[in-house]
């Protein structure tokens, strides 16, 4: 015990006593001092047994040394955080330009705002109270740009997942209204069918944020060849006993293979790392949810993705 990690030492105590009372079996997990100075791991696997007075009771069981094993799951966590930050910064390329035109409007209705104030000030006697109305636009449109400024970042400076209850109908108005610019120029009709009443689910705003984001922009980037006005994409949220569902649906073309798009360096797109779908399947799995896509008999795709319901809903 000595050599247990000081962080692990009262939990192991702790479980040691509830089994010397009980028959039941233990399992745990404990970081030892080694005698290199190093940190190992130990996975601990037993049951009480009971022996004749005075001592009626004794621990038996195994210890395995776990070290490689967390060293690779560590790792393969470290190189899920890089391939998220990839897929982040390849997102916000996409989206520059209607970032731009989002900061854009406020920053010019700052500075009109701002023009008019100096305009009034150097009449005699300024007018106070339409000083007043301007001041609060300039307000209000730095504050929208704030929000803006405050997303991207978001999407950027990412570190552990932080979960919390979500209600996916304001993830997905959120997105929309994100690229609600993109989706005007390329002349695309998004339609919502958000179910009423949904319950929440269990997780990283953020991430699943970034899931329907890149979602919606595959299915805008779908109907990119339909004649003008002819795009249509439709988002659909639905509950069943245990899941929150989610339906993206473009009227495209289709794919060929819906099977292979979640397959890493897979991509329908002419200079497409094939990296962004295969964020989304490992975003959505890590919630404990599934994801899938298939192609739709009248042409066009759907992807379907669900997450669990969260504790107090299920």
């Amino acid at each position: 015990m000595k050599r247990v990690h000081p962080q692990d030492r009262t939990r192991l105590e702790q479980m040691i006593k509830a089994a010397l009372r009980s028959s039941e079996r233990y399992r745990t997990e404990f970081r030892v001092a080694h005698r290199n100075g190093g940190v190992r791991w130990l996975a601990g696997l037993g049951r009480c047994v009971a022996r004749p007075e005075p001592d009626p009771s004794m621990l038996m069981g195994v210890i395995v040394d776990i070290t490689d094993r967390v060293t690779m799951l560590d790792e393969l966590a470290r190189q899920r955080t890089r391939l998220e930050r990839i897929s982040r910064l390849e997102t916000l390329t996409e989206l520059s330009a209607s970032l731009a035109h989002e900061l854009n409007q406020p920053l010019a209705m700052i500075l009109t705002n701002a023009e008019a104030a100096q305009a009034l000030l150097a009449k005699t006697p300024p007018d106070l109270s339409e000083m007043k109305e301007i001041l609060a636009d300039i307000v209000t449109a730095d504050r929208r740009a704030a929000d803006v400024i405050q997303h991207l970042r978001g999407l950027l400076d990412r570190g552990e997942p932080q979960y919390e209850a979500l209600m996916l109908n304001d993830a997905v108005r959120e997105v929309v209204a994100l690229i609600g610019n993109q989706i005007d120029d390329q002349e695309v009709t998004v339609d919502l069918d958000l179910e009423q009443e949904l319950p929440s689910v269990q997780a990283d705003r953020i991430l699943i944020e970034q899931v329907l984001l890149n979602l919606l922009q595959n299915a805008c980037e779908a109907v990119a060849n339909n004649p003008p006005g002819e795009g249509r994409v439709s988002i659909v949220t639905r509950a069943s006993s245990d899941e929150v569902l989610v339906e993206i649906t473009d009227n495209g073309c289709g794919l060929s293979d819906p099977d292979r798009i979640f397959d890493a360096f897979y991509s329908t797109k002419p200079r497409g790392l094939g990296m962004g779908l295969v964020i989304v399947r490992s975003v959505v799995e890590s919630h404990g949810g599934r994801v899938r896509a298939e192609t739709m008999p009248n042409g066009g795709t759907t992807v379907h993705f669900s997450l669990p319901r969260g504790a107090a809903e299920s």
